[in-house]
């Protein structure tokens, strides 16, 4: 691994303590630091580096295009996200960009620096590895920015494009569908390219739902194992995924309340007893068994509403 760091940050009180630290790593280490975008694109271009630290501060749209640079260029390592607790633009970004780890400033630098040197002597990942940061990262980021733009999302032969408006996702296409099934293609693919179009497309709307709605039905969640400490450690087919398949065969719609409760007992369990964030575990895993892509759109649709209704007091929690 080349023992070198790239470091943009705005903050100079923060980059000067992390010039100060990070000096006494040389030779063995080098960094070079920078205050703006383009001059971390320049830089990055001409040389080879190991690590790569980003301040949360200069994290917008525009740097997508350097992200997608990093992930496509010969680039292995982690990316540390860095961020001001302080600063409330920092705290939403990390509230809506789910999908990266961020250490927030300020932190201690003699533990930063034995991070560094484990990071670069054992591989001991400090950050967020380049191959973790996909596609849903590129659309949070749009999300956040209020965009209207294009997002291109490509692997080999497959190509589909996603449209922006405001912010919000108004229509997608994929090489087999349109709407909410061809994100789903479209986040299922590992390692693609993805590029931001400028040029607004005109489209119809075929996406009516939320932003944060519509990402949380359609990609992948990561399992919190909620539903294997309120089982015992069971991860078996429950035995009610098929009368679900079933009934949505027969109804084209599920009863989420129905669903969750004969889930539940199942379980052998009261819906009392199972914690409302259990449920959505358990709404994962038996979408991780519905292999037909409509039926699972479907279903993660209907319970979400169920869930949303729930929540605000439309639907009472059984004993």
């Amino acid at each position: 691994m080349v023992k070198k760091i790239l470091c943009i940050d705005s903050d100079m009180v923060a980059v000067q303590m992390c010039v100060n630290g990070l000096r006494k790593l040389e030779p063995e280490i080098l960094t070079d630091f920078c205050e703006s975008l383009d001059e971390g694109q320049k830089l990055f271009n001409e040389n080879y580096y190991g690590l790569i630290i980003i301040d949360l501060s200069i994290l917008s749209k525009d740097i997508l295009e350097f992200i997608e640079e990093i992930r496509r260029g010969n680039f292995y390592g982690d990316i540390i996200f860095t961020g001001n607790y302080k600063d409330p633009s920092t705290l939403r970004k990390i509230e809506l960009l789910k999908e990266i780890e961020v250490l927030l400033k300020p932190f201690d630098i003699e533990w930063f620096i034995s991070r560094i040197e484990k990071y670069f002597s054992d591989n001991i990942s400090i950050g967020n590895r380049i191959d973790s940061i996909g596609p849903c990262f590129f659309l949070r980021l749009l999300n956040l920015g209020s965009c209207t733009i294009t997002c291109k999302i490509s692997k080999d032969d497959k190509v589909g494009m996603i449209f922006f408006e405001n912010g919000q996702i108004i229509s997608a296409k994929s090489w087999m569908n349109s709407g909410e099934l061809a994100l789903v293609d479209l986040l299922e693919l590992s390692d693609a390219r993805i590029d931001i179009i400028g040029d607004k497309k005109s489209v119809s709307r075929k996406i009516n739902m939320d932003f944060n709605s519509l990402i949380s039905i359609v990609s992948s969640q990561t399992p919190k194992g909620c539903v294997d400490r309120v089982a015992g450690g069971g991860t078996n087919n429950f035995g009610f995924i098929e009368f679900i398949v079933d009934e949505m065969n027969k109804t084209g719609k599920v009863d989420g309340e129905m669903i969750v409760n004969s889930a539940i007992l199942k379980m052998g369990l009261s819906t009392f007893s199972f914690p409302s964030a259990s449920e959505i575990d358990l709404i994962e895993h038996i979408s991780g068994d519905i292999k037909d892509k409509s039926k699972l759109l479907k279903f993660k649709k209907n319970m979400m509403s169920y869930l949303r209704d729930r929540e605000v007091g439309k639907i009472r929690k059984g004993g």
